[in-house]
């Protein structure tokens, strides 16, 4: 289920040292932002269980930034997308993000509360 984010992901995806790694590994240039899906721990374990595409953490003068365990995936069987899990964040268990290279709220028409499908490539 599509939930409200923190409002981070945009800072996040759009830092050339994420974007760079996310192009070399997803094949892929991801939109700004994350989509936000609240899930059950089953649904969580589908991807967590399996081993993750590492995103390496790297630090800048002003702080160190974490990695990211992904996983390629696609969104109601049409858009090709990654199930991504911070090392760092704020989130609880129960939320898993979503990159594309795409909005997948503007493709999907998707508003809090929307079911979406996904599944692992």
């Amino acid at each position: 289920k599509v939930i409200e984010g923190l409002g981070e992901g945009t800072f996040y995806t759009s830092i050339p040292q994420y974007k760079k790694q996310f192009m070399q590994l997803l094949g892929f240039d991801v939109f700004p932002g994350t989509l936000n899906l609240e899930v059950v721990p089953s649904e969580r374990a589908m991807f967590t269980n399996l081993s993750p595409l590492k995103v390496k953490g790297f630090k800048t003068e002003q702080r160190t930034f974490g990695g990211i365990d992904c996983w390629k995936c696609t969104v109601n069987g049409k858009s090709a997308a990654a199930a991504i899990l911070p090392h760092r964040t704020n989130h609880p268990s129960n939320i898993i993000e979503v990159i594309a290279p795409i909005s997948l709220r503007k493709k999907f028409s998707l508003e809090n509360g929307s079911k979406v499908e996904l599944a692992r490539d």
